[in-house]
């Protein structure tokens, strides 16, 4: 034996109620939009920060090819976190090679670059806690134009204009060749 349902046919709306519908659509679509936008604006913020932060470290991270007994150590060190730091970035709208030139700076105390004065900088120092070390930093402070070219100028829930990270890697060997030490 076979059952039927049967369905209430839908019923019309009245002009009236079609017209608040409306009303209320065009209330809501605007902040609805307004959260879409601002969530992805904030996912390509987080994962723009993501991305130079791991571009830092790996910079600072190919120091540790580099023998540390050799006399151009912080400049064969510099050279390879420059192209490593590029690459790592490569994605990025407007970014070339030359543009994370690393500029060669004195170390603070904690062994980072000081980099109020670049956007890019570089640095080798002793380790103070082990004499038989040497810490390369590298600070980056890209400027971007547009993180994504095309995407919506979303006033004061805006992109930053740069995004600030730095990293460190431990070299052991002598520490004469360190600049700024």
């Amino acid at each position: 034996m076979r059952k039927t349902v049967s369905v209430a046919p839908a019923r019309k709306l009245s002009s009236r109620e079609a017209g608040a519908t409306l009303i209320e659509f065009a209330l809501v679509l605007p902040l609805l939009l307004l959260l879409v936008l601002a969530t992805l604006g904030y996912g390509i913020a987080f994962a723009t920060q993501q991305a130079v932060n791991f571009a830092a470290q790996r910079g600072a991270d190919v120091a540790v090819v580099v023998d540390p007994e050799a006399s151009d150590f912080a400049s064969t060190a510099q050279g390879l976190a420059e192209r490593r730091v590029a690459l790592a970035l490569r994605y990025f709208p407007g970014v070339s090679a030359d543009r994370f030139a690393l500029e060669v700076v004195d170390c603070d105390e904690s062994g980072l670059p000081d980099a109020t004065r670049a956007e890019s900088a570089f640095c080798v120092a002793g380790d103070p806690a082990d004499s038989g070390r040497r810490i390369v930093g590298i600070a980056l402070a890209p400027r971007f134009q547009s993180l994504w070219p095309g995407f919506p100028n979303l006033g004061r829930v805006g992109m930053p204009e740069f995004v600030r990270a730095s990293g460190q890697a431990f070299v052991s060997g002598p520490a004469g060749d360190a600049p700024g030490s």
